[in-house]
Protein backbone atom coordinates (compact mmCIF):
# COMPACT_ATOMS: atom_id res chain seq x y z
CA UNK A 1 0.00 0.00 0.00
CA UNK A 2 2.79 2.44 0.95
CA UNK A 3 4.62 1.78 -2.33
CA UNK A 4 1.46 2.51 -4.33
CA UNK A 5 1.17 5.85 -2.52
CA UNK A 6 4.85 6.56 -3.20
CA UNK A 7 4.19 5.96 -6.90
CA UNK A 8 1.17 8.27 -6.83
CA UNK A 9 3.19 11.02 -5.10
CA UNK A 10 5.96 10.85 -7.73
CA UNK A 11 3.35 10.84 -10.52
CA UNK A 12 1.68 13.96 -9.13
CA UNK A 13 5.05 15.65 -8.72
CA UNK A 14 6.21 14.88 -12.25
CA UNK A 15 2.90 15.99 -13.76
CA UNK A 16 3.26 19.35 -11.99
CA UNK A 17 6.94 19.60 -12.98
CA UNK A 18 6.17 18.83 -16.63
CA UNK A 19 3.41 21.44 -16.82
CA UNK A 20 5.52 24.08 -15.07
CA UNK A 21 8.65 23.34 -17.10
CA UNK A 22 6.78 23.61 -20.40
CA UNK A 23 5.45 27.04 -19.49
CA UNK A 24 8.70 28.36 -18.03
CA UNK A 25 10.90 27.09 -20.88
CA UNK A 26 8.79 29.07 -23.37
CA UNK A 27 9.66 32.27 -21.47
CA UNK A 28 13.29 31.76 -20.47
CA UNK A 29 15.87 28.99 -20.60
CA UNK A 30 17.59 30.45 -17.55
CA UNK A 31 14.39 30.34 -15.49
CA UNK A 32 13.73 26.79 -16.67
CA UNK A 33 17.17 25.65 -15.48
CA UNK A 34 16.65 27.44 -12.15
CA UNK A 35 13.28 25.73 -11.76
CA UNK A 36 14.86 22.33 -12.43
CA UNK A 37 17.53 23.03 -9.82
CA UNK A 38 14.90 23.83 -7.17
CA UNK A 39 12.82 20.80 -8.17
CA UNK A 40 15.86 18.50 -8.04
CA UNK A 41 16.66 19.35 -4.40
CA UNK A 42 13.17 18.53 -3.18
CA UNK A 43 12.86 15.55 -5.50
CA UNK A 44 16.03 14.10 -3.98
CA UNK A 45 14.51 14.66 -0.53
CA UNK A 46 11.53 12.47 -1.43
CA UNK A 47 13.80 9.87 -3.10
CA UNK A 48 15.80 9.78 0.13
CA UNK A 49 12.55 9.22 2.04
CA UNK A 50 11.52 6.31 -0.18
CA UNK A 51 14.91 4.59 -0.05
CA UNK A 52 15.34 5.21 3.70
CA UNK A 53 11.81 3.91 4.32
CA UNK A 54 12.61 0.63 2.54
CA UNK A 55 15.89 0.33 4.40
CA UNK A 56 14.22 0.96 7.76
CA UNK A 57 11.22 -1.29 7.15
CA UNK A 58 13.57 -4.14 6.29
CA UNK A 59 15.37 -3.69 9.61
CA UNK A 60 12.21 -2.87 11.60
CA UNK A 61 9.32 -4.70 9.90
CA UNK A 62 5.77 -4.15 11.04
CA UNK A 63 4.32 -6.49 13.65
CA UNK A 64 0.91 -6.74 15.32
CA UNK A 65 1.93 -4.41 18.14
CA UNK A 66 0.76 -0.95 19.20
CA UNK A 67 4.19 0.43 18.24
CA UNK A 68 3.81 -0.84 14.68
CA UNK A 69 0.26 0.46 14.49
CA UNK A 70 1.47 3.87 15.56
CA UNK A 71 4.33 3.73 13.03
CA UNK A 72 1.83 2.98 10.25
CA UNK A 73 -0.25 5.99 11.33
CA UNK A 74 2.92 8.16 11.29
CA UNK A 75 3.73 6.78 7.81
CA UNK A 76 0.46 8.20 6.50
CA UNK A 77 1.33 11.62 7.94
CA UNK A 78 4.82 11.42 6.40
CA UNK A 79 3.36 10.49 3.02
CA UNK A 80 0.97 13.43 3.11
CA UNK A 81 3.79 15.85 3.89
CA UNK A 82 6.09 14.31 1.25
CA UNK A 83 3.31 14.89 -1.27
CA UNK A 84 2.96 18.50 -0.12
CA UNK A 85 6.72 19.05 -0.46
CA UNK A 86 6.92 17.51 -3.91
CA UNK A 87 3.81 19.03 -5.47
CA UNK A 88 4.51 22.52 -4.15
CA UNK A 89 8.16 22.49 -5.17
CA UNK A 90 7.43 21.17 -8.68
CA UNK A 91 4.72 23.73 -9.45
CA UNK A 92 5.02 26.87 -11.53
CA UNK A 93 5.99 29.22 -8.69
CA UNK A 94 7.55 27.22 -5.85
CA UNK A 95 8.75 30.47 -4.24
CA UNK A 96 5.10 31.27 -3.42
CA UNK A 97 4.95 28.07 -1.36
CA UNK A 98 8.21 28.53 0.54
CA UNK A 99 6.59 28.64 3.97
CA UNK A 100 4.36 25.66 3.18
CA UNK A 101 7.35 23.62 1.99
CA UNK A 102 9.38 24.64 5.05
CA UNK A 103 6.60 23.63 7.44
CA UNK A 104 6.00 20.35 5.58
CA UNK A 105 9.71 19.46 5.75
CA UNK A 106 9.81 20.30 9.47
CA UNK A 107 6.73 18.18 10.23
CA UNK A 108 8.13 15.38 8.07
CA UNK A 109 11.41 15.30 10.00
CA UNK A 110 9.59 15.41 13.33
CA UNK A 111 7.36 12.52 12.24
CA UNK A 112 10.33 10.54 10.92
CA UNK A 113 12.10 10.94 14.26
CA UNK A 114 9.00 9.62 16.09
CA UNK A 115 8.74 6.69 13.64
CA UNK A 116 12.38 5.75 14.21
CA UNK A 117 12.06 6.19 17.96
CA UNK A 118 9.05 3.85 18.09
CA UNK A 119 10.84 1.29 15.90
CA UNK A 120 13.90 1.43 18.16
CA UNK A 121 11.74 0.97 21.27
CA UNK A 122 9.82 -1.91 19.69
CA UNK A 123 12.91 -3.78 18.57
CA UNK A 124 15.38 -2.65 21.23
CA UNK A 125 13.30 -3.62 24.22
CA UNK A 126 12.91 -0.15 25.69
CA UNK A 127 14.04 3.47 25.69
CA UNK A 128 17.32 2.72 27.45
CA UNK A 129 18.66 0.78 24.42
CA UNK A 130 18.06 3.47 21.79
CA UNK A 131 20.91 4.79 19.65
CA UNK A 132 20.32 8.59 19.51
CA UNK A 133 21.88 8.72 16.01
CA UNK A 134 18.71 7.06 14.75
CA UNK A 135 16.30 9.89 15.56
CA UNK A 136 18.10 12.95 17.03
CA UNK A 137 19.58 14.24 13.68
CA UNK A 138 16.07 15.03 12.46
CA UNK A 139 15.85 17.84 15.03
CA UNK A 140 19.14 19.28 13.80
CA UNK A 141 17.81 19.21 10.23
CA UNK A 142 14.70 21.13 11.28
CA UNK A 143 16.96 23.66 12.99
CA UNK A 144 19.10 23.98 9.83
CA UNK A 145 16.05 24.75 7.67
CA UNK A 146 14.75 27.41 10.05
CA UNK A 147 18.20 28.99 10.55
CA UNK A 148 18.53 29.23 6.75
CA UNK A 149 15.06 30.78 6.57
CA UNK A 150 15.55 33.41 9.29
CA UNK A 151 19.14 34.22 8.30
CA UNK A 152 18.11 34.88 4.72
CA UNK A 153 15.10 36.94 5.83
CA UNK A 154 17.41 39.02 8.02
CA UNK A 155 19.94 39.54 5.20
CA UNK A 156 17.21 40.40 2.70
CA UNK A 157 15.72 42.94 5.08
CA UNK A 158 19.11 44.56 5.72
CA UNK A 159 19.85 44.77 1.99
CA UNK A 160 16.27 45.86 1.24
CA UNK A 161 15.79 43.19 -1.40
CA UNK A 162 12.43 42.88 -3.11
CA UNK A 163 9.99 40.26 -1.88
CA UNK A 164 10.27 38.35 -5.18
CA UNK A 165 14.08 38.24 -5.05
CA UNK A 166 13.92 37.17 -1.41
CA UNK A 167 11.44 34.38 -2.14
CA UNK A 168 13.35 33.02 -5.15
CA UNK A 169 16.69 33.06 -3.36
CA UNK A 170 15.17 31.48 -0.27
CA UNK A 171 13.60 28.59 -2.20
CA UNK A 172 17.03 27.96 -3.79
CA UNK A 173 18.66 27.84 -0.36
CA UNK A 174 15.99 25.52 1.04
CA UNK A 175 16.28 23.25 -1.98
CA UNK A 176 20.04 23.06 -1.53
CA UNK A 177 19.58 22.40 2.21
CA UNK A 178 17.13 19.57 1.46
CA UNK A 179 19.60 18.17 -1.08
CA UNK A 180 22.51 18.22 1.40
CA UNK A 181 20.45 16.82 4.28
CA UNK A 182 19.12 14.00 2.09
CA UNK A 183 22.57 12.87 1.02
CA UNK A 184 24.02 13.15 4.53
CA UNK A 185 21.13 11.30 6.16
CA UNK A 186 21.02 8.54 3.57
CA UNK A 187 24.75 7.85 4.04
CA UNK A 188 24.27 7.90 7.81
CA UNK A 189 21.36 5.41 7.67
CA UNK A 190 23.18 3.22 5.19
CA UNK A 191 26.14 2.94 7.56
CA UNK A 192 23.79 2.03 10.42
CA UNK A 193 21.32 -0.29 8.68
CA UNK A 194 22.24 -0.72 5.03
CA UNK A 195 24.33 -3.87 5.17
CA UNK A 196 23.02 -6.14 2.46
CA UNK A 197 20.59 -3.48 1.27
Amino acid sequence: MIDVIFGAIFSLGFVKLDAAFRRISLKSTKEAIQHLFVAAGFLLFVFYYVSAYHMMIRVFPYTFSPYSGFRLFVDLILLFHAMAILTRSMGLHPEKSTMGILIAMSVWHFGASIWQLMAAVEYGGGFQNINPVVFIPHYYFILIYWVVFWTWKFIAKKKRLSALATSRSLIFLLSFSAFAVSIYRYVQLYRLFGEGF
